[in-house]
């Protein structure tokens, strides 16, 4: 063993912030304990060269690294020394012996009784699904065990439910399958048996999950989502007029029509869409100051330059006898 004054980091370029304190003189009879301290990080040896070193307090953390360098150095330099053909069979052995290792642990990791899913868990508030709904829907897709299931199988599984807007699936160790849901929320109907919700995505449960009670939108295919931020922008502005905005449609020439929940139509066209509703907003008050008590408004008409018509419903103070019941009457007007 060749004894040597301090390690220099420049030239190993190993062990920075690590300094050796002194050289520590080693006899062949004594070679063996050597070997075991380089194992207790205590002694590098590199080269055939022993050092001792203890390291100072900032460098505590890079003790593993030492170690780790030290010991791989002494293996290289003391098995490169074996013959060709040795080194040729012991790599070849090890290399059989790694492949046939990993080949072992791959089929039993694919093994379904290794590890299998014991819990399903769905979280998520629901109040439109049920939750055996859901389980029905994945239960035939959870295959194999936690490592070889097919999650995306399982999430197009569930996302493939009308109710469901995200779905995602993740595994939990050891035996844990966790699905979290998070449901529609409808905003208006589409059509005659669809749905749309805030973001104007379409869904389509069944018809008899559709809720009651919601506004009614339409409008050509791929307008739903236009349809939604024209929605949202008219219904707060038509709210401080008393009007509840009920249904919401335009036609495939562009023509919007409004109906409202007392049943009162409103026909803007197909131009100057805000330049005529901002018309109605300031006149609609008018017209209905000036209605009769017992008459009932029944469509304003906007799709004119400068004016509007307006049709009403009243009862006949005198019934006729040809026509007794109520008569409807015209009134046109220029803003």
């Amino acid at each position: 063993v060749v004894v040597q004054g301090e390690l220099g980091r420049r030239r190993w370029g190993i062990g920075q912030g690590i300094q050796p304190r002194r050289a520590v003189a080693a006899h062949p009879v004594v070679a063996d304990e050597l070997v075991h301290q380089v194992l207790a990080g205590q002694i590098g040896l590199a080269g055939g060269a022993v050092y001792r070193w203890d390291p100072p307090s900032r460098a505590v953390k890079w003790w593993f690294v030492q170690l780790v360098l030290n010991f791989a150095w002494s293996f290289l330099f003391f098995f490169f020394k074996l013959p060709l053909a040795a080194l040729a069979d012991i790599f070849l052995l090890l290399f059989a012996i790694i492949g046939s290792g990993a080949a072992w642990v791959f089929e039993q990791l694919r093994d379904p009784r290794v590890l299998p899913f014991k819990v399903v868990r769905i979280d998520g508030p629901l109040r439109h699904l049920d939750r055996l709904q859901i389980e029905k829907a994945v239960g035939g897709e959870i295959r194999g065990n936690f490592f070889t299931v097919d999650v995306e199988r399982v999430h197009r599984a569930a996302r493939n439910l009308p109710w469901i807007d995200q779905v995602s699936v993740r595994r939990v160790w050891p035996h844990t399958l966790v699905i979290k849901i998070v449901e529609q929320v409808p905003m208006a109907r589409w059509g005659k048996s669809q749905l749309v919700n805030p973001k104007g995505d379409l869904f389509s449960p069944s018809p008899d999950e559709i809720p009651t009670g919601l506004p009614y939108l339409y409008g050509p295919v791929g307008s739903s989502h236009e349809m939604v931020v024209h929605y949202r922008n008219l219904k707060p502005r038509l709210a401080l007029l008393g009007l509840e905005l009920d249904q919401l449609s335009v036609d495939a020439r562009r023509s919007w029509k409004m109906v409202f929940a007392n049943g009162m139509r409103l026909n803007l066209g197909s131009k100057e869409l805000e330049e005529r509703l901002q018309r109605f907003i300031s006149i609609f008050p008018l017209i209905r100051n000036g209605a009769e008590p017992e008459s009932k408004l029944l469509d304003v008409d906007l799709r004119y330059t400068n004016g509007f018509t307006v049709r009403w419903e009243q009862k006949q103070k005198t019934p006729d006898a040809d026509n007794p019941g109520p008569v409807t009457g015209t009134q046109s007007g220029r803003v």
